[in-house]
């Protein structure tokens, strides 16, 4: 599969955004910051996934039934 890097510069670009707008904003108990959303459905869950996540850098995120979590990857 060809990753769109053009595609994907704009998805970069626009992550906050969609985090800040349609995310719920926590903390774990290590004060590391994530954001949660629960679609209400797999099929919705896995449509935003592929549209809006998928090979996004800096970012990794979590599934749990019909609820996402995405949180920052800080490496070293």
């Amino acid at each position: 599969m060809a990753v769109n890097h053009t595609n994907m510069i704009e998805r970069m670009s626009n992550i906050e955004k969609i985090l800040q707008d349609k995310f719920e904003s926590h903390e774990n108990q290590h004060g590391e910051k994530y954001w949660r959303y629960d679609f209400g459905s797999e099929q919705a869950l896995e449509s935003f996934f592929v549209d809006q996540i998928l090979y996004i850098k800096g970012y990794s995120s979590k599934a749990i039934n019909t609820v996402l979590l995405v949180f920052e990857k800080h490496y070293g």
